[in-house]
């Protein structure tokens, strides 16, 4: 967990374990900000889960990609 004002090179992916089809993240429509149990933060991406199961998501700084 860690906290940041700049997600500028944030990359992130998410697929579904089981069938291993990743699932598209787009730019939300609108900003949605929320706060529980002692943390916050505001949404970066909206998608659509069509099945149960188990999915993983992954996020990175692509910017250490290139060093």
């Amino acid at each position: 967990m860690f906290k940041t004002t700049n997600i500028s090179n944030l990359a992130c992916s998410l697929r579904n374990t089981e069938t291993d089809e990743f699932i598209t993240l787009e730019n939300p429509t609108a900003n949605f900000n929320y706060s529980f149990f002692g943390r916050s933060g505001k949404s970066i991406f909206k998608f659509n889960i069509d099945e149960a199961g188990k999915y993983e998501l992954k996020a990175w700084d692509y910017q250490f990609l290139f060093l």
